[in-house]
């Protein structure tokens, strides 16, 4: 809502005019070259009682790319929503709900009770018939082999969506993990961190993340066998 960037090709292998609101708008145009991110200034120190909160989702997008992190926050710019939209999280939805469920009845949910789940709860708005179908599968497949090759993690499960809280001079780190993992049933501070990945590998991110949260859990007075 704020300004409006209009480009074009320098050329074209087709003798095609430039576009009339193009014209409209030479008067404006400026030298690619010239173009440059406003510069970085050093932030001054904090004051004791000050303290910068960041959630880790931030620190990991700026990983993934930060010029596509400066236009989401800076800038503005929303890239157009994908088909998928929804499906990542639906599956953290689903896995914390079999988590859940584990933890309190001691029993992991069968492959049935799973795809009862899946159908309740996958809500993909924006996916065509076609392709909601093959991830409502997908979905399906995904959760019950998990709760399969799991099944003794989920039923020592201690807690889901755990929020952690790392604290460093002048800066707080928060996320949370998907799941806390007794890794010692006897000893309740000795834990295990599980966080998903829906789609790829765990990539750099998604590592720091949890040493983020280990870390976080050490501080606290909990003993982190794993991650």
């Amino acid at each position: 809502r704020d300004w409006l960037s209009v480009s074009r090709h320098a050329a074209l292998r087709t003798k095609v005019r430039p576009s009339p609101y193009w014209e409209a708008l030479s008067h404006l145009e400026v030298d690619p070259a010239s173009i440059s991110a406003a510069a970085i200034v050093e932030a001054t120190s904090l004051g004791q009682e000050e303290t910068l909160t960041v959630p880790y989702g931030e620190i990991a997008s700026y990983m993934e790319c930060g010029y596509a992190y400066r236009l989401r926050t800076r800038v503005g710019f929303r890239p157009s929503v994908a088909s998928e939209i929804g499906y990542g999280k639906a599956i953290h939805s689903l896995l914390r709900e079999v988590a859940e469920r584990a933890r309190s009845s001691g029993e992991v949910p069968s492959d049935d009770e799973i795809a009862d789940a899946v159908e309740r709860t996958l809500y993909l708005p924006l996916a065509p018939k076609a392709a909601h179908r093959e991830m409502k599968a997908s979905a399906t497949r995904l959760v019950q082999s998990y709760a399969r090759d799991h099944a003794e993690d989920l039923r020592q499960g201690w807690e889901a969506e755990r929020a952690f809280g790392l604290h460093l001079d002048g800066l707080t780190v928060v996320g949370r993990a998907d799941v806390v993992v007794h890794a010692d049933p006897g000893a309740t501070p000795s834990i295990s961190l599980v966080d998903y990945v829906t789609s790829g590998g765990p990539d750099a991110a998604k590592v720091l993340g949890l040493q983020v949260y280990a870390d976080a859990a050490t501080r606290e007075g909990l003993e982190v066998r794993g991650a």
